[in-house]
């Protein structure tokens, strides 16, 4: 069980054309209006990857991770507009690892479940660094832009 489907870069480069936005970041930008165009392009990316985090959601709960006293959450809650995944507990009693590293360690638990939950973590790791490096990006060409309009303002 993988939380992330085969399909789904494929899909994201395809429907939110990202290899094109990278291409656009690591080229040359010169006005103001360059860098709000290419910042509309990374937010508009971004919302296409975290529409797929309900999916993730979606293949979590009707996995037979389902039976576990855990479960995830698409977590809006980050000033940075970006949305994460996290465990809760069914009792609300922790999150994160708190929640999730007892079950690895537990002997009644089967291995392949176990095995699951791990491979899930993975993918909720590595897709949550992706919502962050878009956050970051986004951020900095806000910053950016700020500069040049003052640096275009002074002349």
């Amino acid at each position: 069980m993988r939380l992330i489907s085969e399909d789904m870069y494929r899909e994201l480069a395809k429907n939110a054309d990202i290899n094109n936005v990278l291409k656009q970041l690591f080229s040359h930008l010169d006005t103001e209006t360059d860098y709000k165009i290419l910042f509309e392009q990374v937010h508009q990316a971004r919302a296409a990857f975290m529409d797929y985090q309900l999916n993730m959601i979606q293949r979590v709960r009707t996995s037979e991770l389902q039976n576990l006293p855990i479960f995830m959450i698409k977590d809006k809650s980050s000033s940075s507009g970006g949305a994460f995944l996290r465990w809760r507990s069914m009792n609300h009693t922790g999150t994160g690892e708190t929640v999730w590293q007892p079950l690895l360690t537990d002997k009644n638990m089967s291995e392949q479940l176990r095995d699951q939950l791990v491979a899930v973590e993975k993918d909720r790791i590595l897709v949550n660094m992706q919502v962050s490096i878009f956050n970051y990006i986004l951020r900095q060409l806000l910053e950016c832009a700020s500069k040049i309009e003052k640096v275009e303002k002074a002349q």
